[in-house]
C-alpha cells in the first residue's frame, strides 16, 4: 500500500513539477491547481482523490484543448490505468442537459416577463 501512495504521489509531483518548470520559463507564476506554461505547452490542472479506499482517482484537465482525462492508481499495486478521456467542447455548448424545472429557458422567460 505504501508503494501505491508513493507512485500516486510521484505522478502528482511530476505533473506539478513539469508545469512549474514551464511556468518559470514563460515568466508565469504557478497558482494553486493551475500552472502557467509556455504557449506551445498546454496548461494542465490535476485533481486527485482516494475512492472507496481502493484506488486514487487522478483527473487531468487541459482547458485549452477542452479535454478531461481520468486515471486510476491502484492503492495495492500502484498500477496506473487510463479510465476515460473526453473532449468536452460540444458538451459545453449545451444550454441544459438532464436538468430539472425550471429550465434555463424558463427562468430567462420569467425574468424577461417582468
Amino acid at each position: 500500500m505504501r508503494r501505491s501512495w508513493m507512485t500516486a504521489g510521484a505522478i502528482v509531483l511530476g505533473l506539478t513539477t513539469v508545469a512549474w518548470v514551464f511556468g518559470q520559463r514563460s515568466g508565469g507564476v504557478p497558482t494553486v491547481g493551475w500552472a502557467q506554461s509556455a504557449p506551445s505547452v498546454p496548461n494542465l490542472a490535476a485533481f486527485s482523490a482516494v475512492v472507496e479506499g481502493k484506488y486514487q482517482q487522478l483527473i487531468v484537465v487541459d482547458p485549452f484543448q477542452r479535454v478531461i482525462a481520468v486515471y486510476h492508481v491502484r492503492l495495492e499495486t500502484g498500477a496506473l490505468e487510463l479510465k476515460s478521456i473526453r473532449n468536452i467542447f460540444w458538451d459545453m455548448q449545451l444550454v441544459d442537459y438532464n436538468g430539472q424545472r425550471p429550465l434555463p429557458q424558463e427562468i430567462q422567460s420569467m425574468i424577461g416577463a417582468k
